[in-house]
């Protein structure tokens, strides 16, 4: 499942969204429309023993909102509640690395100094549960890790109850 992609219809256009009530109205579209009206959606596949990878869950959009400025208990209100992952997995690199690959700088938001508060809010959000990898790895060495995370995982929680966010 992938969530925040500002290409889907109901998410509107991100150039868009300016000024704080717009940043608000984002956040909550995101963290009720797209991610509560799925719990259901996950939760039926979860049950009927699919495996589920999320793109851009909750973190992401508690990290992006409060770099925008917004207050981080706000910003994890919506969020509470919702399933919790099982595992996470964060890819971190230098920004400047980032900045090097290619189409860098065509979102709004890809900017040197704008996702390094991200990347600063990210680690802000991290517990020693999270998995961070460092993204400066070969496509391959990072494909090892994450599937022995994820064998891992669907092991370990195959018998297990759903956790929520808190």
């Amino acid at each position: 499942m992938h969530f925040i992609s500002s290409s889907q219809p109901t998410a509107g256009n991100a150039r868009e969204c300016k000024g704080q009530s717009h940043r608000i109205t984002y956040h909550l579209k995101f963290a009720l429309i797209l991610r509560l009206l799925s719990r259901a959606l996950m939760k039926e596949k979860l049950l009927a023993g699919t495996s589920i990878v999320v793109d851009r869950y909750s973190f992401s959009g508690v990290a992006f909102s409060t770099a925008k400025g917004m207050d981080s208990k706000w910003c994890w209100e919506p969020e509470v509640g919702l399933l919790a992952p099982d595992a996470i997995i964060y890819l971190d690199m230098p920004i400047e690395d980032a900045a090097q690959r290619g189409e860098f700088g065509g979102e709004r938001y890809e900017k040197i100094d704008f996702q390094k508060t991200v990347q600063g809010k990210f680690k802000g959000l991290q517990t020693p549960e999270w998995n961070v990898l460092d993204a400066r790895q070969t496509i391959e060495e990072l494909e090892t890790q994450i599937k022995e995370i994820a064998l891992k995982t669907v092991t370990e929680v195959e018998s297990t109850e759903f956790n929520t966010l808190k």
